[in-house]
């Protein structure tokens, strides 16, 4: 097995890479393993460090808040094509519509980290790969 199998691209996974979801919808994200991951997420726990220093957890409701705000502040860098439920009026990517609609909606949630935890989502691909698609 040849170690390049391995190799990802890191300009996307710290700038965003489009994903098509169908109906016209789209959505840029940065691998958690990016540098803007990292920094959020160390922001975001430093005011559980004393908790966490005494070995106890961060509990899980407030894991999750987290998460969400991750995911809207780092993750998710872009969105196109999303509509409200009227199916007319789009929604404007913003951090704080992020957080609002992976707070509220938990599959939109999961779509997302599936789709950054996916092995293959930063992978480098072979000129063959890339012209298939």
């Amino acid at each position: 097995m040849k170690f390049s199998t391995f190799a990802t691209d890191i300009e996307s996974e710290e700038t965003g890479k489009w994903f098509e979801l169908g109906d016209g919808a789209r959505i840029k994200l940065r691998s958690f393993q990016s540098k803007r991951s990292s920094d959020v997420r160390e922001a975001l726990e430093a005011p559980y460090i004393a908790l966490k220093r005494t070995g106890k957890s961060i509990p899980s409701e407030e894991q999750e808040t987290l998460l969400i705000r991750q995911m809207a502040q780092a993750i998710v860098v872009d969105w196109e094509g999303f509509t409200e439920d009227d199916g007319e009026t789009l929604v404007p990517f913003t951090a704080k519509a992020a957080e609002a609609k992976l707070s509220e909606f938990r599959e939109f949630r999961n779509l997302v980290a599936r789709l950054v935890t996916d092995d293959d989502a930063f992978k480098v691909q072979t000129k063959v790969e890339a012209e298939k698609n």
